[in-house]
């Protein structure tokens, strides 16, 4: 009876899909350069709804689907001193059973600009929504976004 039972549970295991999702540590350089430059840069405070981002049903059963949250920017654009404030749109991005979230607060963000305005891709792996970010970090986009040197905290993708 054990041994069907254990042969039973392997079987049910042998037969789930497993995913693994791996990322490199985010860095601000890197994201700017893998956008190929285009992208607004803001620099500011962010408000949300944070419960739009839960999503209902199981996990593992039902892989969740990309959400679009409305959000207020306020802040400025980097580099400068242009006060901005946005209505801008943070689209959580799922890969698999990972979906890319964030929480209130200061932040550097890398809009897309499109039709409907601008957007923030969240995904899973951090690469355009930085909170808090360090004086150092800035100081490394700034240079990149103004044609300076583009030093990255780690080399880039292949």
């Amino acid at each position: 009876m054990r041994r069907a039972l254990l042969a039973l549970l392997l079987a049910v295991h042998a037969a789930t899909p497993v995913h693994a999702l791996s990322c490199l540590r985010p860095d601000m350089v890197r994201s700017w350069q893998e956008r190929g430059g285009t992208s607004v840069v803001l620099k500011g405070e962010v408000t949300f709804d944070a419960s739009a981002f839960q999503r209902s049903g199981i996990m593992g059963l039902q892989m969740p689907t990309d959400i679009d949250v409305p959000a207020r920017f306020r802040g400025r654009t980097f580099p400068g001193d242009t006060a901005v404030t946005l209505d801008i749109t943070l689209r959580s991005v799922c890969y698999a059973n990972w979906c890319g979230a964030l929480a209130s607060g200061e932040v550097l963000l890398f809009a897309e600009v499109s039709d409907s305005g601008l957007h923030v891709p969240l995904d899973p792996c951090g690469t355009a929504a930085f909170s808090d970010p360090s004086e150092a970090d800035l100081a490394r986009l700034s240079a990149c976004v103004t044609g300076g040197a583009c030093e990255t905290a780690m080399p880039p993708r292949q």
